[in-house]
């Protein structure tokens, strides 16, 4: 994974990466390593799809910019 700590999905593999670790010291899960990758592929293509819709509704709103009323409505 890039290391560049300015890269979204660096960021989001991060987070996955410790969600996953804290997770295994709590239960007697084991993730691996393709696991946490994909998983983090995962939660950020969702992460998109997401900013897509609130753009849209945002849009439809005639407004130039997502507000919390376009996530209230997700």
């Amino acid at each position: 994974m890039n290391a560049d700590p300015r890269d979204p999905r660096a960021a989001v593999w991060l987070a996955v990466a410790q969600l996953c670790s804290a997770d295994e010291q709590k239960s007697a899960a084991k993730y691996s390593p393709a696991f946490v990758d994909a998983l983090g592929q995962v939660v950020y293509a969702q992460a998109e799809t997401m900013a897509a819709d609130l753009e849209s509704f945002a849009k439809h709103a005639k407004r130039a910019k997502v507000s919390v009323d376009d996530v209230k409505v997700r």
